[in-house]
């Protein structure tokens, strides 16, 4: 991620007052640090480098916010029957597959993750300053089934089966609570309402 360093003068009489100004972009938003000028920053620098550090901090203290959104759930089709077909190693190196492909089309559109149960995940999509958080979710899932087709036909010729990898996604816009259940060493982020909900039952009927 990048850091931007700049200086301000927060004097509020006539003596300046010079800080250093850290900016850390981060895909929740945009994070700044106040440092007095000629101090030692080299510690600073270096959290401010740990960005899963500096976001586990912050959101253990933001409360529970009502905000625009977009929810995608996915879920690998058939998945019974082909855990069914496969040896449990295969299937597993499946389902890494498949998620590993999606990962960068998650962090491409500024996607964060809910729940990850077996094989279906939940994302959210909030809004950003320099893009739709509405479009950002459609045009993600069109990536992702995209990734998928190609994982397709990759295992088609390995396996040499009829089963055809499809994700089942639902996908629904809406305003809702977002927040975070907590434990001294794990974040899981969740959404109460409808929206989820919704989501969900649209992924079972694709």
């Amino acid at each position: 991620g990048r850091i931007l360093l700049t200086q301000v003068n927060l004097a509020a009489g006539e003596k300046d007052d010079w800080f250093d100004v850290y900016a850390s972009f981060f895909r929740e938003g945009i994070f700044f640090a106040f440092s007095p000028m000629n101090a030692e920053d080299d510690s600073l620098m270096a959290l401010l480098a740990r960005r899963d550090i500096v976001i586990r901090d912050l959101l253990k203290r933001r409360q529970p916010y009502l905000t625009p959104m977009a929810v995608v759930v996915a879920d690998l089709q058939s998945s019974v029957k082909i855990c069914a077909e496969l040896p449990p190693e295969e299937y597993f190196e499946l389902i890494n597959e498949v998620w590993g492909a999606v990962e960068p089309k998650l962090r491409k559109y500024y996607a964060t993750h809910g729940k990850h149960v077996g094989d279906g995940m939940v994302c959210y999509f909030f809004p950003q300053p320099d893009s739709n958080y509405a479009l950002n979710a459609i045009r993600c899932a069109q990536e992702m089934k995209a990734v998928i087709a190609d994982i397709d036909r990759a295992w088609k010729k390995r396996k040499n089966w009829t089963n055809e990898l499809m994700l089942n996604i639902g996908l629904v816009e809406g305003r809702e609570w977002f927040g975070a259940y907590q434990t001294p060493t794990h974040i899981e982020f969740t959404v109460l309402g409808d929206t989820i909900n919704i989501a969900g039952r649209l992924s079972d009927f694709a």
